[in-house]
């Protein structure tokens, strides 16, 4: 909705409540103050916060990958969020395709694939592999299609496919006005 200040601190007073329960759910109100230092522009502050989660003590990536624990993965597709914001992207690209891979392995194709097909795709085409990146965003597509709640990641996926498309001359003059809506995140 926008309210970050509000969401600030509301993320707070749950991170003071679950300390203060002692609450084995700690390390989820870290992640989630850490996403939401990400969208407010201050990665380094994002990651210390998510170092702070009791599961990630001594991280390494690959005991991330050998637990089959979908939360872990999650915060993985958020450290691989948090190093692109950071401007050090072949971390970014190597985590989120760790991630991607670890999803396929324990969810198969579910929306959190999904999601974290389209951040490797992006990275993809920020590299310049224009035709890896597509590869994957088809894969959104079709996945996304055989689930009701996959609407936000279809057209999330196909306005970066249209944009792709725009960008070098592939939609004709009449059909951009239409695709001139969609972000170019």
């Amino acid at each position: 909705m926008g309210e970050l200040q509000l969401a600030y601190a509301a993320h707070e007073e749950a991170i003071n409540l679950r300390l203060k329960a002692n609450s084995d759910r700690i390390g989820n109100s870290y992640s989630n103050m850490s996403s939401l230092l990400l969208r407010l522009g201050r990665p380094d502050e994002a990651e210390e916060m998510l170092t702070r989660c009791p599961s990630l003590k001594d991280f390494t990536d690959e005991p991330f990958l050998k637990t089959g624990n979908p939360i872990f993965s999650g915060d993985m597709v958020l450290l691989s969020r948090i190093r692109r914001a950071q401007g050090r992207p072949t971390e970014a690209l190597r985590l989120a395709s760790r991630a991607l891979a670890f999803r396929r392995t324990l969810l198969g194709n579910r929306l959190k694939t999904c999601d974290s097909q389209y951040d490797v795709a992006s990275m993809l085409l920020d590299d310049g592999h224009v035709s890896s990146a597509m590869q994957l965003l088809e894969e959104v597509v079709g996945i996304s299609e055989t689930f009701v709640e996959g609407e936000g990641q279809r057209a999330r996926a196909l306005c970066k496919v249209s944009v792709i498309h725009e960008e070098r001359g592939m939609i004709p003059r009449l059909a951009r006005r239409r695709h001139s809506n969609c972000a170019r995140s």
